[in-house]
């Protein structure tokens, strides 16, 4: 659906900024010496926002064009309605984390 696809494109906009951040907590991390507040602080937020990214990867609702006759992970069944609500509540969720995300300063010491 088109809520789906907008999640997936958000998920594909952000993925590349949580690299960078990542890669600037890594370069602080290898410094070899005491880190300021700043620093610990910007690495601990970039733990949290991969924390939540993994968690929306791997739970997010796909929604399969044919679905098959038997499902081993899971006899719920989802009306159309549900399942909207469902990824429109995962959108929110990874609109949230580009949010958070673009909220989070890299150090002057991590670039």
């Amino acid at each position: 659906t088109d809520i789906h696809n907008q999640s997936l494109a958000v998920e594909k906009e952000i993925l590349p900024k949580f690299e960078e951040l990542e890669q600037a907590k890594n370069s602080i991390n290898i410094q070899g010496r005491a880190l300021t507040e700043e620093e610990i602080q910007f690495t601990r937020e970039v733990d949290l926002l991969g924390l939540s990214l993994n968690y929306w990867q791997e739970n997010h609702l796909e929604v399969p064009q044919n679905p098959p006759k038997e499902n081993n992970r899971s006899t719920v069944k989802f009306s159309a309605k549900d399942i909207l609500l469902i990824q429109k509540e995962f959108n929110d969720s990874i609109i949230a984390i580009r949010a958070r995300m673009e909220g989070i300063k890299v150090p002057s010491s991590g670039l």
